[in-house]
């Protein structure tokens, strides 16, 4: 549905978090906002969703959080990973 409806690629698709199709009040988004990291260029992207596809993907996340047990990532928003910089980002041994 995503990919027919939405326009999504497959690896666009494969990417998404819940969180980024899944607002704060448990229904799906008007536009998915895809970040240069998922897409197949360098930009952000945007993706219109109609209202067909947000009824279709809130149902589909009400079904699998409850299906789901305690603790699954699929029933919470999943902490955005941060990079953290390191002194030594190539983990080289300084003591050769």
């Amino acid at each position: 549905m995503l990919s027919y409806c939405a326009g999504l690629r497959a690896c666009e698709i494969a990417s998404l978090r819940i969180g980024d199709v899944i607002g704060s009040d448990g229904e799906a988004k008007h536009t998915i906002l895809l970040e240069r990291w998922q897409t197949k260029g360098t930009q952000r992207q945007q993706a219109v969703v109609s209202e067909k596809l947000r009824k279709e993907i809130t149902q589909y996340v009400r079904e699998h959080r409850a299906k789901a047990p305690a603790g699954c990532p699929a029933t919470s928003e999943p902490k955005r990973w941060r990079f953290q910089q390191s002194d030594n980002p190539a983990g080289v041994s300084s003591s050769l």
